[in-house]
C-alpha cells in the first residue's frame, strides 16, 4: 500500500493553459514523458502505466531544458503516456516530439483501438475502471485558474497580478470529504508567492502573487485529517511564469548601465548589447543601493571594471548589496581592488535568502596585495569572485578567480542558508570554499546546501560537454573549451567621451574673482581639449591657469559663456560642454545661502555619510518647501585641490523650518577643508547662491571652523 501511494504521488498532476486565451501554448518537450493534467483513463479494467515525472525538479530560469525527467513549464499539453491493453501490447502516440493543444491521453479499447479525445482543454471523464489499489489511493493535485473567469491556464506573465490555485485530492478515504483536508502553504520565491484565499475562494483555494520570470517550485503538504492518524500528500507544484518583454528597460550603452541600472532598488533591465564599462571605479558603498530587480544580460557582456573598496571595511561592488533579486545570463570581467575584504564583482552581501543569481559567468582578478602578506591579517578581509557572502542561491554559473588568495572564487564567507548548485570553478576545491575566520580555510559547513561543485577546472581543456548540466539552451558547450555565453566575445559598446566643467559659481562680481576645473573621462588615447573654442568674451570676464584648475576674473558686467571642446588623435571633435558665468555689478549684493537652524548642525555625520542642511529662505523662498522646484538644480562641490566630482549625492526634498538635506556620502572626508553648496535664487534661478563651509575632520567627526566667511563662534544661521 505504501509503494502505491508513493508512486500516485510522484504522479501528481499541475494543469495550467496559455495565459488569457483560449489557445493552450504549445509545451517544451523533455526527454521522458512528463506530467499531464489528468491521468490516463481505459475503457476496460486494465491498470495504466504512471508516467514518469522528479519529485524534486530542476529550478532555472529557462526550464525548457532539463537533463533529467522533470515537471515541465507547461504541463498542461505534454505528449501522451503509453497505455496498455488488455493483450499486453503498448501502444505510444505518433506527435510526441510536438505536442498540440489537442494532446490528451490515449484511451485503448478491448479490440486494440486508440481513440483520443477532442476536448482536451478539460479533464476526460469516462466510467470508473473497475477498482485497484493504486485508483484509490489518495492524491492531490493543482490546477491555476485565471481568478475571474475560472479558466484553467497553463502559465502566467510576469507582474499580472493573482492568480487562483486549487489544490484537489482525488480519492479521498472513506468517510472523509475536503472539509477534513487542510494545507501547509510553502514559501515564497522571487517567481511568486501562494497566500490565503481571497472573499469567495474555497477552503482549498489559494492566490498565486507573479514574482519574476523564471519557474516556481514547491511543495504544498496536504494532510487530510488531524494528529496521528492524518494523511500527508505532498504535492508538488511547477509554474512558469513568463518573461514580460513590456516590463524591461533595455540598457545598450554605459551611461544607461551606471546611471539606470546600478542606481535602481527596483525594476527589471535587459542587455541589448556587450558593455565596456572604460576602467570604472565600481564603489558599491557610495550609492549604498540593495538591488532588488531583476538584471538578464540575454548572455552579453559587463566588462572593463574595478571593485574597488575602502579602508574602513565599507566595501561592495557594481552595487553595494543584492536582495531579493535575480541576476541572470550575464558574463561579468573585473578586477577586486578590496583592501578590507567583504567585496566582490557584483557586491559585498547577498542579503536575502530568496535572491538568486544564475547561468552567469565571472572572471575576477584580484588585484589586492598586502605591504606584508605574511603579518597581515586576513580573518576578516577576504573577497569573494561573487560577493562577500551570499545568503541566497547561485545556480549553474561558472566562476574564474585569479590574483591573490586573499579573494575567494565564489563568496568570501557563508551562511546558513547558502545555496551552491552546478557551479564550475577554476581553482581546487580549497580556494573555491568560503573563509572560516576561526581557523582558516575550510570548506561549506556553514551552508547546507552543497550540489555540484565542479573545482580545479583549470583553463577547461579537460571539460567534456556530454553530460554537463548546463543548459545548452543558454549555454555554448564545446568539449575542451570554457562554457560561453550567447554573445561572448563580440565587440562592446565603450563608454563614451565626456568633459565637464567642475565648480565654476554662477556669478562674480567686477573685480573679483572664480575658479573652476575641466573634468574629462572615457578619452581615447591622444584625445585633448581646448578652451574657449570659437567663443568671444566680449571682455567680460579674463580666464588664467590657477593652481588647481582655471580662474576667471570679472572685467564688466554681463553674461559670458563659453566652451571646451574635445578632440582625438584626430582632430575629430568627440565631445564638448558650454558653461555660463554672470558677471555682477560691484555695488551689487550677491545673495548668499544659509546654513540651517538644525539642533544637530549644519553637517552631522548619518549612517556611512553626512548629512549637510542649508537654509533656503535666506535668498528669497518664502520657506524651505518652496525651494523644491529647483532641487534637481542645487550643486555642491568639494573645493579642497578642486576635486568636486567625487561626491555622490541626494535631494530628498527640502523640509520645513530645517532646510534642504543633503546626503554627502565621500569616500575619505578627512581629505576635505572646504564644501559649498550651490542653490538658484527665487528671484532668479540663473544666478546661484552659495553657501560655504570651512571644516576639519577628527576621522570621519567634523568640526566646522567657518561658515560663509563668519568663524562658527560669531555665526548666526
Amino acid at each position: 500500500m505504501k509503494k502505491s501511494i508513493l508512486l500516485t504521488l510522484a504522479a501528481s498532476m499541475l494543469t495550467l493553459a496559455a495565459c488569457g486565451g483560449n489557445n493552450p501554448a504549445p509545451a517544451t518537450t523533455t526527454s521522458a514523458p512528463a506530467e499531464t493534467s489528468t491521468p490516463a483513463t481505459t475503457s476496460t479494467p486494465a491498470t495504466t502505466s504512471t508516467p514518469a515525472t522528479t519529485s524534486t525538479p530542476a529550478t532555472t530560469s529557462t526550464p525548457a531544458t532539463t537533463s533529467a525527467p522533470a515537471i515541465t513549464s507547461t504541463p498542461a499539453t505534454t505528449s501522451t503516456p503509453a497505455t496498455t491493453s488488455e493483450g499486453g501490447e503498448v501502444s505510444t502516440p505518433t506527435e510526441e516530439s510536438q505536442p498540440t493543444e489537442q494532446s490528451v491521453p490515449a484511451v485503448t479499447s478491448e479490440g486494440g483501438e486508440t481513440s483520443t479525445p477532442v476536448e482536451s482543454s478539460q479533464p476526460v471523464e469516462s466510467e470508473p475502471a473497475a477498482s485497484s489499489e493504486a485508483e484509490k489511493t489518495p492524491a492531490g493535485r493543482i490546477e491555476i485558474k485565471n481568478i475571474a473567469s475560472g479558466e484553467v491556464l497553463e502559465s502566467v506573465k510576469e507582474g499580472s497580478g493573482a492568480y487562483k490555485v486549487a489544490v484537489v485530492v482525488d480519492n479521498l478515504p472513506d468517510g472523509k470529504t475536503m472539509e477534513d483536508v487542510h494545507f501547509n502553504l510553502p514559501a515564497g520565491s522571487v517567481f511568486g508567492t501562494i497566500l490565503a484565499g481571497a472573499e469567495g475562494f474555497a477552503a482549498n483555494e489559494f492566490q498565486f502573487v507573479t514574482g519574476f520570470a523564471g519557474v516556481y517550485e514547491a511543495e504544498i503538504d496536504v494532510v487530510v485529517g488531524e494528529g496521528n492518524e492524518a494523511l500527508h500528500l505532498p504535492t508538488q507544484i511547477s509554474i512558469l511564469v513568463e518573461k514580460n518583454p513590456e516590463l524591461y528597460t533595455k540598457v545598450g550603452t554605459v551611461d544607461d548601465f551606471l546611471s539606470k541600472v546600478l542606481t535602481a532598488t527596483t525594476g527589471r533591465f535587459e542587455l541589448t548589447e556587450n558593455l565596456d564599462l572604460g576602467g570604472y571605479i565600481a564603489k558599491g558603498w557610495e550609492s549604498n543601493v540593495t538591488f532588488n530587480g531583476l538584471l538578464d544580460g540575454n548572455g552579453h557582456t559587463v566588462k572593463n571594471f574595478v571593485a574597488e573598496g575602502k579602508s574602513d571595511g565599507t566595501e561592495g561592488g557594481l552595487w553595494a548589496f543584492v536582495g531579493q533579486a535575480v541576476i541572470r545570463n550575464t558574463h561579468f570581467i573585473g578586477q577586486l581592488n578590496q583592501s578590507a575584504g567583504w567585496g566582490g564583482l557584483l557586491g559585498k552581501e547577498m542579503t536575502s535568502t530568496l535572491g538568486l543569481i544564475e547561468d552567469c559567468i565571472f572572471d575576477a582578478e584580484n588585484i589586492f596585495e598586502p605591504a606584508d602578506p605574511v603579518t597581515f591579517d586576513w580573518t576578516w578581509k577576504r573577497s569573494g569572485g561573487v560577493m562577500g557572502m551570499i545568503r541566497g542561491t547561485i545556480q549553474n554559473c561558472v566562476v574564474n578567480r585569479t590574483g591573490s588568495a586573499q579573494a575567494i572564487d565564489i563568496a568570501a564567507y557563508s551562511a546558513t542558508t547558502t545555496v551552491v548548485s552546478n557551479v564550475y570553478t577554476n581553482n581546487v576545491e580549497g580556494e573555491a570554499v568560503p573563509f572560516d575566520p576561526n581557523g582558516g580555510q575550510a570548506d561549506w559547513s556553514g551552508a547546507p546546501t552543497v550540489v555540484g561543485l565542479h573545482a580545479n577546472m583549470g583553463d577547461y581543456a579537460g571539460f567534456v560537454a556530454d553530460g554537463c548540466t548546463l543548459n545548452p539552451n543558454v549555454w555554448t558547450l564545446l568539449d575542451g573549451a570554457m562554457p560561453k555565453l550567447a554573445h561572448d566575445g563580440e565587440a562592446a559598446v565603450v563608454a563614451e567621451p565626456k568633459v565637464e566643467v567642475v565648480g565654476l559659481a554662477s556669478s562674480v562680481k567686477v573685480g573679483e574673482t572664480a575658479s573652476f576645473t575641466v573634468k574629462c573621462s572615457n578619452l581615447p588615447d591622444g584625445a585633448h581639449y581646448v578652451l574657449f573654442e570659437g567663443d568671444v568674451l566680449d571682455n567680460i570676464i579674463s580666464v588664467d591657469v590657477g593652481e588647481y584648475g582655471y580662474v576667471v576674473t570679472g572685467l564688466a558686467e554681463g553674461t559670458a559663456t563659453f566652451t571646451v571642446a574635445v578632440y582625438d588623435g584626430s582632430s575629430q571633435l568627440i565631445a564638448s560642454t558650454t558653461a555660463t558665468i554672470i558677471v555682477l555689478g560691484a555695488d551689487v549684493s550677491a545673495p548668499v545661502l544659509g546654513w540651517a537652524k538644525d539642533p544637530n548642525g549644519p553637517i552631522y555625520v548619518q549612517g556611512a555619510g553626512m548629512i549637510l542642511a542649508v537654509d533656503c529662505t535666506t535668498i528669497g523662498y518664502a520657506s524651505n518647501d518652496a525651494a523644491n522646484s529647483v532641487a534637481s538644480s542645487v550643486q555642491v562641490d568639494v573645493t579642497n585641490k578642486q576635486v568636486a566630482g567625487i561626491v555622490n549625492f541626494q535631494k530628498p526634498g527640502f523640509a520645513a523650518n530645517n532646510g534642504l538635506y543633503i546626503h554627502f556620502p565621500d569616500a575619505d572626508f578627512s581629505s576635505i577643508t572646504e564644501i559649498k553648496v550651490s542653490v538658484p535664487t527665487a528671484e532668479n534661478p540663473a544666478i546661484l547662491a552659495d553657501a560655504v563651509m570651512k571644516v576639519t575632520f577628527d576621522g570621519q567627526t567634523p568640526t566646522v571652523t567657518e561658515l560663509n566667511g563668519v568663524p562658527l563662534a560669531t555665526y548666526v544661521a
